[in-house]
Order: C-alpha cells, then structure tokens, then sequence
C-alpha cells in the first residue's frame, strides 16, 4: 500500500508538470515560396518590370527575433526613352505553407527616368521602387512574421536598368509549446496517481 507520503509527492509531480513554464525558447518552422510581379496593364505600358530571388523557396526555423533575409533583384525596362517619369505598380507575393497556409503581399510603385547625354549618345537610366509599410502574418498556430523589403534603386543605360534590395521576415512572436523534460513529468505525475488509483481498487476488492 503507497504511503500518504509517495501519494502527495505523485500529485505534486502531476502538479508541477502542468503549471511549470517550458523554460526552453520556443521556436518554429516557417516556409513557402516567394515571387515578384509587375501588376499594371499592359496595353500602352512603356515602361516594366522584371525582379527575381536569390531563393524563391524558403524554409528556415527560429525563434522570436529570428530574421532570415532573401535577395530581390529588380530589372526596369524603359521603352519610352525619354526624360520623364514613367511608374508601375510592382507586387510581391508571399505563399506559406508552414506553420499554416497563410499568404500575403506588399505593393510598391516602380519608377525610371531616362536622361539623353548628347556627348556620350545613350541614355542614362536610374529608377526606384518605394515599397509599402511592414507586413505581419499571423498564423493559426500563434506564431508571427513581420516582413518587409528594402526600397530599391535602380541605375542603367540604353532603356534598361537594374537594381536589388533584401527582403526580410522576423519572427514576432512564437506560441509557446511544452518542453520535453516538462512533459516528462507530466507524464510521471500521471503514472503516479494512476498507480494511487489502482492500489485502492486492488485494495477494495480484497477486502
């Protein structure tokens, strides 16, 4: 027969386990893909873009205050040709399918000034692209990214000019999960007070 004293010792291991904090950093796992797309019509559009990243598809596993950095290279194409201001709405878009499907995008407004230097006969092409504000997700599991990229500029010739910026996702926030060693007494609390359990009844019936 267990003693009053291993009873109350298993249910303050049961006790322990369930309201002991995970004292490790809770971390995620967060991937999907990336893509750039220049979204203004395209009848009687003289000027376009083109953008690719460094890694289209990513995966990466961190903690809060964990960034991971992808590289968006920008081409502009000015078929105008001229000293004015041509602009675009460009887009990119962001598709997750880890930790839960969730998507989002951040627009910007693309620009190219091409200026004729007589001297030299070509154009001399500069741009930028001016993104909008940070963008969070949230996904279904709590956790949260923060993502946002660098303005871009872009400088060329003959029409053509090209340009990069980072595009960066920090981990806001992570919903917190229960270490093993916390699980492990949990799991030795409940062992406890089974066997408790099972000693009575063994008990009661050979009385």
């Amino acid at each position: 027969m267990l003693s009053l004293k291993n009873t109350l010792f298993a249910g303050l291991v049961a006790a322990m386990a369930i309201s002991s904090p995970a004292l490790a950093t809770p971390v995620d796992t967060f991937s999907g893909t990336l893509s750039f797309s220049d979204t203004s019509p395209v009848l009687n559009n003289l000027v376009y873009f083109t953008g690719n990243f460094a890694t289209s598809s990513f995966i990466f596993t961190g903690g809060a205050g964990y960034t991971h950095t992808d590289l968006l290279s920008v081409t502009g194409y000015d078929l105008n040709l001229a000293s004015v201001t041509q602009s675009d709405q460009v887009a990119v878009d962001v598709n997750f399918n880890l930790p839960d499907l969730a998507s989002t995008s951040i627009g910007g407004t693309g620009s190219l000034t091409d200026v004729f230097h007589f001297r030299g006969f070509y154009y001399s092409d500069t741009g930028t692209i001016t993104w909008g504000a940070p963008v969070t997700v949230n996904f279904l599991d709590g956790s949260a990214l923060e993502i946002k990229i660098d303005n871009i500029s872009l400088a060329g010739l003959n029409g053509t000019a090209t340009g990069s910026g980072n595009l960066t996702m920090t981990v806001q926030k992570v919903a917190a999960v229960p270490e093993p060693f916390t699980m492990s007494l949990f799991g030795a609390g409940l062992l406890g007070l089974t066997g408790v359990a099972a000693k009575r009844r063994k008990k009661r019936a050979s009385a």
